[in-house]
């Protein structure tokens, strides 16, 4: 199976966005991650942060606020544990288990190691003035801009869609690429945290053990293991 991505559409898309990301390829993947740039030298946690972007295509704000204490047995898995994602009506159900594959195990330890179970995994800057996911992917952003990938632009509401790369492309990547290991609509939403909108929490949280069931965690670690082989370098 090919690692480069078709040309889908991420999904799901809310209607009022202007900015269409592209998915990456391999090879930018690979160039992204191994160049070493100003920001890189300034914030080596940048690496880790993309490396488990690539895999498991999880929100930055996501891997941001995880903890220590977010690394979770489960069903006999070493997992990543992310339990809370946004909150806006298309991305309420992101609560979910991300097992950890086995090219991850060396840079989970080194984030682990020291470390108390409430501090955060990822250890970077924060400010009043920014999160800290928005200091990091702004470090991203210019780190990609200087191997030749324009930023973003700050377009008007309704304005001009525009096409375009950022740590969120890497949503676009994973699915895409699960989708070529032929993995079902339900088993992508399961790992990138996509799903329905509901009522009350006791419908979501039902929903929720029923995936369990259906999807466990044992055939997740098989698929995102899958996904991990097809990569043409090295964590």
């Amino acid at each position: 199976l090919s690692p480069f991505p078709l040309k889908t559409k991420d999904l799901p898309r809310a209607n009022n966005t202007n900015k269409d990301r592209k998915a990456w390829t391999m090879e930018e993947m690979k160039l992204i991650y191994q160049t070493v740039t100003p920001q890189i030298k300034n914030k080596p946690e940048l690496k880790d942060l993309m490396a488990l972007g690539m895999i498991y295509g999880a929100r930055i704000e996501e891997f941001c606020q995880l903890t220590v204490g977010h690394i979770k047995h489960e069903e006999n898995l070493r997992c990543i544990f992310i339990d809370k994602s946004k909150t806006d009506a298309y991305h309420k159900f992101g609560q979910r288990y991300l097992p950890i594959v086995d090219c991850l195990k060396p840079i989970i330890d080194k984030l682990v190691e020291d470390k108390q179970p409430e501090d955060y995994l990822i250890t970077t800057d924060s400010s009043p003035n920014q999160s800290r996911s928005a200091l990091i992917g702004g470090s991203f952003l210019r780190h990609v801009e200087g191997l030749g990938y324009n930023r973003p632009k700050i377009l008007n509401y309704g304005g001009e869609e525009q096409t375009t790369n950022d740590f969120h492309s890497f949503r676009k990547t994973v699915n895409t690429n699960l989708t070529l290991l032929q993995l079902t609509t339900n088993q992508r939403n399961s790992i990138c945290g996509w799903g329905t909108a509901f009522k009350s929490k006791s419908m979501a949280d039902t929903a929720y053990l029923e995936n369990k069931v259906a999807y466990p965690l044992v055939e997740r670690k098989k698929h995102l293991e899958k996904w991990a082989r097809q990569f043409t370098f090295s964590f």
